[in-house]
């Protein structure tokens, strides 16, 4: 009987880790691949389907928009800004919201209420 073994891997907490570079590309007429690459060099992809057609200049330009705006930031700073700027688009509708953020609406209540928590905390060190 072979002998049982466990392998652990440590990785940055995602949150903490600065976003290095998005990439977007054109897979076909309603799907673009995304890729992010991290200051640690972690890399994370993901297809994702949009409804309509968009050339690919425009999708270049969303992610040299990205880039400027996010380098060097930490995952949770650009998700905490992307929330925030949807939410105010949607003048605080939390359901539309999430329907635009592409989650649901249980995870956005979940991300406000650590959101909540954590701020809590922070004050009471203060």
């Amino acid at each position: 009987m072979p002998a049982r073994m466990t392998i652990t891997t440590a990785a940055p907490r995602v949150s903490h880790t600065r976003l290095r570079l998005i990439e977007f590309l054109r897979i076909s007429e309603h799907r673009i691949y995304a890729v992010l690459i991290t200051q640690s060099n972690m890399v994370y992809h993901k297809l994702i389907e949009v409804p309509e057609d968009l050339p690919q200049d425009f999708i270049n330009s969303v992610s040299r928009y990205l880039n400027e705006q996010f380098a060097r930031k930490p995952l949770e700073e650009v998700r905490r800004q992307r929330i925030s700027r949807v939410l105010e688009f949607c003048a605080g509708n939390r359901v539309r919201a999430a329907q635009i953020l592409g989650i649901g609406r249980t995870s956005l209540y979940r991300y406000f209420k650590r959101e909540a928590r954590l701020k809590a905390k922070q004050q009471k060190q203060d």
